[in-house]
């Protein structure tokens, strides 16, 4: 079952973290990230902001279809707010789970599964405002960005932070890039 992780000084993980009580290989705990406030900020900006398109279109030009339209513009609006309601729905849903047998991630418009054996370094980013944690890869160029573990920077992101160099798998990867040196 899972529950809230607690901090030291009793918060109880409104980072976003949860850490399962289950144990597998070596004796590791599962952590479980779950979307942070940039998540949560761009699930309600991305639904108000189809509104606002389609409120925009109708104010200025309304939507009857005119002889040049290949699409009616219903469709289109409806189509407009259906993906902003879904792109929302996803931001506020994002998920990965790191467990001793790999990690379980669902981002924004992807998900992914990948075994610790092919992660070759967990890289936190503090870019501006925000942190951002991606996997790198053995043997490819290609980086995986857990949505889910994104943070504006400040006290959830250390805490965050802290909760990744305490998983076991992702302490002997972890790499923290400094906001002003590019990574290697």
């Amino acid at each position: 079952m899972d529950r809230p992780v607690t901090g030291a000084d009793g918060a109880d993980g409104a980072d976003g973290a949860e850490r399962s009580g289950r144990s597998g290989e070596g004796g590791a705990a599962s952590l479980t990230l779950r979307s942070g406030a940039p998540g949560l900020a761009l699930a309600v900006i991305a639904p108000l902001a189809a509104i606002a398109l389609v409120g925009f279109r109708v104010a200025t030009e309304g939507l009857a279809a005119g002889p040049e339209d290949p699409v009616p513009p219903v469709v289109l609006a409806v189509a407009t707010v259906v993906a902003g309601l879904v792109l929302g729905w996803r931001a506020a849903t994002q998920r990965a789970d790191l467990d001793p047998s790999g990690i379980r991630c669902r981002n924004l418009v992807v998900g992914f599964e990948v075994d610790w054996d092919l992660v070759d370094s967990v890289v936190v980013h503090r870019r501006g405002p925000v942190q951002l944690v991606e996997l790198h890869l053995s043997h490819l160029r290609r980086h995986h960005r857990l949505g889910a573990a994104t943070r504006f920077a400040g006290g959830d992101a250390e805490a965050l932070a802290g909760r990744l160099a305490a998983h076991p798998r992702v302490a002997e990867r972890l790499v923290v890039d400094e906001p002003d040196r590019p990574t290697p």
